[in-house]
């Protein structure tokens, strides 16, 4: 059955051989180590024990579904080629089923014995938004489930994982009930679903899979015996020069880079951290092949380089993976949706332009290049950002081999937000009942959390059921989430509005993307250049109510920024503290988030501005939970006394703060946030009339109204949290802020740039109650600064006036 393959590697191997004798398998080697191949020979040998099997492959994004369905398709083909002898899988078929899945291939796949497609490629979403609240039409398919597959498992992190956590419960629980409810043969067995988690960065496999999807270890086996070559591998660091405005030109650099490379015939894949990046990178990369002296000898470059990120429609999507995945390409420019392990050809080189999030991040992009054992190429394009200087300068970090850089996978099955809203999807599902269903929770859940939040939470279905005994002492979704429950609950965050944006350049009318709401006060103001495919457009009407923005080709040699500010101001308070047994308190409550933009710059290659035009867009905003600590007067004071910049040095306690979180608790990136301080504005020499308060704020940014539970957390854990804050930064050797301190995140939407580690210092002290004599000792060692150099020349942050409304379920704490 494995021909042409004419041995498998050991880690294949052993991991086939475990789930063929009905245990879950954690695989755990590196990138491009045929991973995949476990999956789809265990898959087919389960057909041919059984074939009216089934298999459920799930992937964490669209792009690695589609990209792993036509590798099984191509594997499929190899073996329906071979003889009669395995003329059980003739009719075998394949399908994805996601956002994107027509309603005539849903029709299809939910015929599903009729058609023969038995192996279903899909995400979490789509299990728990349509499978699982619609199990009575799957249950033939859940009945025969053989294999489930979690490709890429590192990304069920922090509040994601911790929703998908109490998905795979769901699921376990569904197939429990089909297995036990199956009328048998004589002899016949019971089913036995078999899961295999697949990641090539996991610092602690065994206890990541079985958080994530409740096995015991003891039906476990860990295969991280990895046995596939690897090619030599040259990791090169390239540091533009200063040049323009004291900057490094990143986009150009990398541009050259790699226009260089696709003359030389090099695949390479170009990594950048955001959407809009990927679209000027391209439209760079474009422009220096037009200008090329040999122009007509490289003309052909230019329709093979794309570039791929969300926004996309479907459409041009599946048109861009056909491309990459057939080798039509020799330059894909992406965000991270091609970071996972999407085998996108034999590529020779990756170019990365700017440091990805995470050392993880980086070994995952660093992977897509020799993915067939050749010699392959790293390139990683620093910026201005610190903390691309800081792996600049620290460069062993990038090639450690030590399991320990990698994020640890932790989830919170204790987030009472979470929990209650899985419950109710539970119980929609099937009624659930506090003593038997506590079986699929009872490692990673206290029994009184459990029984108190379905008691509170759920509707009790009573206790003198005559006819449907099985309701009797259960419990059922509250009405408040009918008529479908899983429509109230989004597993990655708030579900957003979306705004389609309108070609209609010469009356085409054609949508070419659709972007989120949060996104359009970025990328869709009147007279914004917005990038698609490397394509200039001009933005001429933007419809808020209506939900669309018409754009225009146009072919300008500017791009523009949008002017704006975020504001986050506290709007009710819910409870109150002291901190660290001192007179200073700490608030949680509601907070409003607003985002306004108020004009764009038109912005030249270089950096340089050569024009501002004011302009309106509705202000976006959006409510959430969080927490603040207003400074004391005294505080600024002591700033003042050093000419310390006061908005550098609240940003910097911010960011410490939240680099220290996952110590204490369960977060990932970009799920708790802070007000960022923007240069233009902190170190304007111009007076402004939005000074803010002086005040340490962090909130929640998913969630919606009623927050993830995350900074709730924090909240609780304040006192630890500050103590570990300044123990960080009074021992990190850095001159101002680094990713070791924490003061450097990055995801900071402001790079960075407005950061005090003195001021941070002086407010840790203060927070955690330091005395007048303790202070006149740390005042002694922070150097006097020049408010000309730190661009403190202007008041930017004020003492808090007024107070926050109480809740009228306020809550006062003591120490």
């Amino acid at each position: 059955m494995l021909f042409p393959i004419e041995k498998l590697y050991t880690h294949q191997h052993d991991s086939i051989a475990e789930l063929m004798n009905d245990r879950n398998v954690i695989l755990t080697t590196s990138t491009s180590s045929g991973k995949s191949l476990v999956y789809q020979v265990t898959a087919l040998w389960k057909i041919l024990e059984d074939i009216d099997s089934t298999i459920l492959y799930i992937a964490p994004t669209k792009a690695l579904a589609q990209d792993q369905v036509r590798s099984m398709n191509e594997f499929l083909n190899k073996i329906k080629n071979l003889s009669q002898t395995i003329y059980k899988l003739k009719k075998l078929s394949v399908s994805t089923y996601d956002g994107d899945t027509t309603q005539e291939q849903r029709k299809l796949i939910s015929n599903w014995t009729d058609n023969h497609i038995q192996i279903i490629f899909t995400n979490p979403d789509m299990i728990h938004t349509a499978m699982l609240p619609n199990h009575q039409k799957w249950g033939s398919f859940l009945q025969k489930l053989k294999l489930v597959v979690i490709d890429e498992l590192h990304i069920y992190n922090s509040l994601f994982g911790t929703h998908v956590s109490f998905l795979f419960r769901r699921l376990k629980r569904l197939l429990n009930f089909y297995n036990k409810n199956t009328d048998l043969s004589y002899n016949e067995k019971r089913n036995t679903t078999v899961w295999l988690g697949c990641s090539a960065t996991l610092k602690n496999p065994m206890e990541a899979f079985r958080q994530l999807t409740g096995n015991d270890m003891s039906t476990t086996t860990l295969v991280c015996n990895d046995g596939s070559p690897n090619g030599l591998k040259h990791i090169i660091l390239e540091n533009p020069d200063l040049e323009n405005f004291n900057k490094r030109d990143i986009i150009g650099t990398t541009a050259r880079i790699l226009v260089e490379l696709m003359k030389r015939d090099i695949k390479t894949i170009a990594f950048c951290h955001v959407r809009r990046l990927c679209e000027i990178l391209i439209k760079e990369v474009k422009k220096l092949i037009q200008k090329d002296s040999d122009f007509e000898q490289w003309d052909y470059l230019l329709n093979e380089v794309v570039s791929y990120r969300g926004g996309y429609s479907a459409a041009d999507r599946r048109k861009i993976e056909r491309e990459l995945f057939h080798g039509g390409v020799k330059c894909c420019i992406s965000t991270n949706a091609l970071e996972l392990g999407i085998d996108i050809g034999s590529l020779d080189c990756v170019v990365m332009c700017g440091f990805p999030l995470t050392l993880g991040n980086f070994q995952q992009q660093s992977g897509r290049s020799g993915r067939n054992v050749q010699e392959s190429m790293t390139v990683l394009v620093c910026g201005d950002s610190p903390v691309d200087q800081y792996y600049f300068k620290n460069k062993e970090e990038l090639i450690s081999d030590d399991s320990n850089m990698f994020q640890e996978l932790v989830v919170d099955m204790e987030n009472i937000l979470v929990l209650g809203d899985h419950l109710q999807c539970a119980a929609f599902e099937l009624p659930l009942s506090i003593e038997n269903d506590y079986m699929y929770f009872e490692k990673d859940i206290n029994y009184s959390i459990w029984e108190d939040t379905i008691k509170t939470k759920l509707q009790f279905n009573g206790a003198d059921h005559k006819i449907d005994l099985f309701l009797n002492n259960t419990y059922t979704c509250s009405e408040k989430y009918l008529p479908w429950p899983s429509g109230y609950v989004s597993l990655r965050g708030v579900q957003e509005e979306m705004f389609a944006v309108v070609d209609v350049t010469n009356n085409r009318n054609i949508v070419i993307e659709e972007i989120e709401s949060s996104r359009t006060s970025f990328t869709l103001y009147d007279g914004a250049i917005f990038i698609h495919q490397g394509i200039s457009f001009l933005v001429k009407e933007f419809n808020s109510k209506e939900h669309y923005a018409k754009v225009v080709r146009t072919d300008v040699e500017y791009t523009t920024a949008q002017r704006d500010y975020t504001d986050v101001d506290p709007l009710e308070i819910e409870v109150v503290k002291p901190i660290n047994n001192t007179d200073l308190p700490i608030f949680f409550g509601n907070l409003e988030t607003t985002i306004k933009v108020f004009g764009f710059l038109k912005i030249d290659r270089w950096g340089k501005v050569i024009d501002a035009i004011e302009t309106y867009n509705p202000p976006f905003t959006y409510k959430s939970k969080g927490f603040w600590i207003d400074l004391p007067e005294r505080c600024l004071s002591y700033l003042e006394s050093r000419n310390l910049n006061k908005a550098a040095s609240i940003h910097a306690t911010q960011h410490c703060l939240i680099s220290c979180l996952p110590k204490y608790i369960i977060t990932g990136f970009n799920e708790i946030k802070t007000e960022c301080k923007a240069p233009e504005k902190e170190f304007s020499k111009r007076t402004t009339e939005r000074v803010r308060p002086a005040r340490i704020l962090i909130y929640d940014s998913k969630g919606g109204p009623t927050g993830s539970g995350l900074s709730s957390k924090a909240f609780e854990n304040i006192n630890d949290i500050l103590k570990t804050c300044l123990n960080k930064v009074e021992t990190c050797e850095c001159a101002n802020g680094c990713p070791s301190c924490g003061l450097s995140l990055p995801n900071c939407s402001e790079l960075n740039m407005v950061l005090s580690k003195n001021g941070c210092r002086i407010i840790l002290e203060v927070l955690l109650g330091a005395s007048e004599e303790k202070m006149k000792k740390v005042l002694t060692e922070i150097p006097m600064e020049s408010p000309e150099e730190n661009g403190s020349l202007i008041e930017t942050i004020r003492v808090i006036n007024g107070t926050v409304k109480y809740s009228p379920h306020l809550r006062v704490l003591e120490e």
